[in-house]
């Protein structure tokens, strides 16, 4: 394997983690369109895109972790729903039409961005006992499984529908929603990777070896820049989380929706 391929996929996933890290995303927005432009089909670049996230969410938690901004009761209980919606993710998408499907779901980013970026809130340290009533965690049903289904569809962990209704609906402030999220993309990501592997989606026994070698560089490179994504995303103030978040939403929505295709 030639150096410089390494450290152009060593780059792909440190600059991916960096922001997947930051806005509570995982990353799986840039590594599934390079894949797809490189040459790889697109069911194995969902399928490495999410075997990439477990890494990233990983390395991001440990420092969320640390800080104490993840909400793990929220977490725990939205788990087994990501996990059911991501089970049975791609045996709706053949109940129902594309068209529908991306209609519903751009129609759904739309209405999250523009909430997130018009929402005036006052600014929570991370650190702030919370006192504002919560929506009931009923809502974790639909959201969660929302969430798990667009994870093991798109191959981008589910962040684009976890952090805008841990920040919508269950109030939490935009720290505590990436952090959140990202904790939950663990369990979702690899899940989703086990059932890619079980139902050989994603099966080492078919594939060049050269990419999974690849995968592991490019997870190397995740774990690093997911250490610098969740130290920038400490730093910086709830209200400019949330704008970034939200143009970053703007910015892939048409991509994501061709991926849905």
């Amino acid at each position: 394997m030639e150096f410089f391929v390494i450290l152009l996929f060593l780059a792909i996933g440190f600059s991916a983690a960096i922001l997947g890290a930051l806005i509570g995303v995982g990353g799986g927005f840039m590594m599934v369109p390079i894949f797809v432009f490189m040459g790889i089909t697109k069911n194995y670049a969902v399928a490495l895109s999410l075997f990439v996230i477990i890494f990233t969410a990983v390395s991001a938690t440990i420092q969320y972790v640390r800080k104490r901004t993840i909400n793990y009761r929220l977490g725990l209980i939205y788990v087994p729903f990501t996990i059911v919606g991501a089970l049975f993710g791609a045996y709706l998408l053949t109940l129902i039409s594309n068209l529908i499907f991306k209609i519903v779901f751009s129609g759904l980013v739309v209405y999250a961005v523009i909430r997130l970026l018009f929402i005036k809130r006052e600014e929570d340290p991370p650190q702030l006992p919370q006192v504002k009533q919560r929506r009931s965690y009923y809502w974790v049903i639909l959201w969660g499984f929302l969430s798990g289904f667009t994870a093991n569809f798109l191959g981008i962990g589910g962040g684009i529908i976890s952090v805008p209704i841990f920040t919508l609906f269950f109030l939490e402030s935009m720290h505590v929603a990436t952090s959140t999220s990202l904790f939950v993309m663990i369990f979702t990501a690899s899940f989703s990777s086990l059932q890619n592997y079980i139902t050989g989606r994603f099966n080492f026994q078919y594939i060049d070896m050269p990419l999974v070698y690849l995968g592991l560089i490019i997870a190397l490179g995740a774990v690093i820049g997911a250490q610098i994504g969740s130290l920038i995303q400490t730093r910086l103030k709830g209200r400019n989380l949330q704008i970034l978040f939200g143009v970053f939403m703007m910015s892939i929505a048409l991509p994501l929706l061709w991926l849905g295709h």
